[in-house]
C-alpha cells in the first residue's frame, strides 16, 4: 500500500511555485531607526495585500558595497 502511495504520489502533477524578489539595498536616513522602518513594512504590507506586494527585509550575506555591509 505504501509504494502505490509513494507512486501515486510522484505521478500526480505539482503546482510550481516560484517567487520574484527585487533586492534593493538601501540606507536608513539620520533620525529614522530600525523600529520605525519595521513599522514602515508592516504599513506598505497591510497596504500591499490587496494588490500582491510584501515587503522583507533581510540581512546581506553578499554585497558590493563593503564599506557599509553592517
Amino acid at each position: 500500500m505504501k509504494k502505490f502511495l509513494v507512486s501515486a504520489m510522484l505521478l500526480l502533477p505539482l503546482p510550481a511555485i516560484a517567487d520574484h524578489m527585487d533586492v534593493i539595498e538601501f540606507e536608513l536616513v539620520e533620525g529614522c531607526s530600525l523600529s520605525k522602518y519595521m513599522e514602515i513594512v508592516g504599513d506598505f504590507n497591510e497596504w500591499g495585500k490587496k494588490y500582491g506586494y510584501n515587503a522583507e527585509v533581510a540581512v546581506p550575506l553578499q554585497s558590493n558595497n563593503l564599506i557599509n555591509m553592517f
